[in-house]
């Protein structure tokens, strides 16, 4: 369900087209990777047996996409989701998300370990989370869905109806409709670079009634 488009003051119209802006870009490996903190920053680590199918998995980074995201969503405490799709036979977790290709062969839907998801230098924060109103059935159809997809592009311009391209949070949210998961997170109308857009912000996605935070799924040790 959209909320109603906001006549929002000019200032804040400014922020939100520059965070999508910002974050549209940085296909195939953008060289501009802003603010990256001097000093040591906290390592994340994944709890493979506290992480399941169905699960979600936040970062928040310091790259160029990682604030233009933040300064879109200033309520969100992270700029990057992917969904946790189960396990390899070595029992690392996997995980599903969509990012700007770093080069141009790369897809931008692809399939990770978490531990490559949260342990990336740029990363600042990570939490898992997981929505307690799934079922087992209905997280499993999830995984399916998100793998199937794997190898389709980044949704640089954040369209829900963009052909064989997705974004993070609305490779979420597809793969939620896909099993037929009550409520999906609501939607936002923002005015962007390339039209009115109806976006999901990661903010929508913690708003959801019965998401629990798993408080030691990922733990934080020094840089």
């Amino acid at each position: 369900m959209s909320v109603a488009p906001r006549q929002t003051g000019g200032r804040r119209q400014a922020l939100a087209l520059l965070g999508f802006a910002a974050a549209g870009l940085g296909g195939w490996g953008t060289a501009v990777q802003a603010l990256r903190a001097a000093t040591a920053h906290p390592r994340f680590v994944p709890d493979d047996a506290a992480l399941q199918t169905g699960d979600w998995l936040f970062r928040r980074t310091v790259s160029l996409q990682g604030i233009g995201v933040g300064v879109a969503d200033p309520a969100a405490r992270f700029s990057h989701v992917g969904l946790i799709v189960g396990h390899d036979l070595r029992g690392r977790t996997e995980v599903v998300h969509a990012c700007p290709p770093e080069h141009p062969q790369q897809p931008g839907v692809r399939l990770c370990s978490a531990a490559e998801f949260v342990g990336d230098g740029e990363v600042r924060d990570a939490a898992a989370y997981r929505l307690l109103t799934l079922s087992t059935a209905q997280r499993a159809g999830m995984a399916r869905w998100a793998r199937r997809h794997i190898g389709w592009d980044f949704d640089a311009q954040f369209s829900l109806d963009a052909p064989h391209a997705l974004y993070c949070t609305a490779l979420v949210r597809a793969a939620m409709q896909a099993v037929h998961a009550q409520p999906l997170p609501q939607l936002t109308c923002y005015a962007t670079p390339w039209g009115a857009r109806d976006v999901v912000l990661p903010s929508a996605l913690l708003a959801l009634p019965e998401v629990r935070r798993l408080p030691h799924a990922v733990r934080c040790g020094d840089g």
